[in-house]
């Protein structure tokens, strides 16, 4: 033996029968659980061709919210304690493949976009229902200048996830592409420092876009103090306010100038 493990082989378990089922069941799940969800900037996302789109992950509902939103068989990373049992069988047939780099998660996401399909990922890496988008991690960075830097031109399209208080009330916005021109040159010389600044850029437009639509962790965020002590005051604010009774505010969409399109759910 060399020493060296061999990466693991991931196939693409979902196809299009698959994806007209899992989207049936799934229109039912959100019927029941939600009174209202409304897609904002759906014109921002591709209806052929690839794309990679980047979430702000806060409630197990999101990929969900997301599957509906897509309208079309695309591919979720998630953690690979979510891809375990019967569940883990359902999750892969309708597009989930494991956040593990032993498995090549690279490439993978690489051949998928290059089918022309859609790859999702909810770069803070773990659920944080606390009301603020975290820092991200430089995975989502580095699918993107990987293809970028092959010449795969893909759009990249930041996405912000919110909920009302009682959470029968969801929003997702799409925001417009990141361009990538360059943060691709400063890969291909220092690929470091540009990972980490595309997905610093990455999380700012996610926060952005997250504090249109009632994010209030993410307003203070953008707005607020900063310093090294400013993320422990940013989660006590947020705490404070969240024990303030807030409106959910559909009406920012047009504040915004951002078109609004509105699925309102059976009660």
């Amino acid at each position: 033996m060399n020493g060296k493990s061999k990466k693991r082989v991931l196939v693409d378990h979902k196809n299009w029968l698959t994806y007209l089922f899992w989207s049936l069941v799934n229109v039912v799940l959100i019927v029941v659980r939600f009174k209202n969800f409304q897609i904002i900037g759906r014109e921002n996302l591709p209806q052929t061709g690839p794309f990679l789109l980047i979430v702000n992950h806060t409630s197990r509902w999101d990929g969900l919210l997301v599957y509906r939103t897509i309208g079309r068989p695309a591919n979720f990373m998630v953690s690979p304690n979510e891809l375990l049992g019967v569940q883990g069988h359902v999750l892969t047939t309708m597009g989930a493949f494991p956040a593990d780099p032993r498995a090549g998660i690279i490439e993978y996401a690489q051949a998928q976009l290059q089918k022309g399909e859609g790859v999702v990922i909810f770069p803070e890496g773990n659920i944080f229902n606390d009301g603020v988008t975290h820092p991200f991690k430089n995975g989502a960075a580095r699918v993107a200048l990987t293809c970028a830097s092959q010449g795969l031109d893909i759009p990249v399209l930041p996405a912000a996830i919110n909920y009302a208080a009682d959470r029968t009330v969801a929003q997702i916005v799409i925001g417009e592409p990141i361009s990538l021109s360059t943060y691709t040159t400063q890969f291909q010389n220092d690929p470091s420092p540009a990972l980490r600044t595309l997905s610093d850029r990455m999380h700012r437009e996610v926060g952005l876009l997250r504090e249109t639509i009632g994010g209030v962790g993410d307003r203070l965020a953008l707005y607020g103090n900063k310093g090294k002590q400013a993320w422990g005051n940013l989660i006590k604010s947020v705490t404070a306010a969240a024990n303030t009774p807030l409106e959910f505010p559909l009406h920012l969409a047009n504040s915004v100038n951002l078109k609004g399109e509105t699925q309102k759910l059976a009660s």
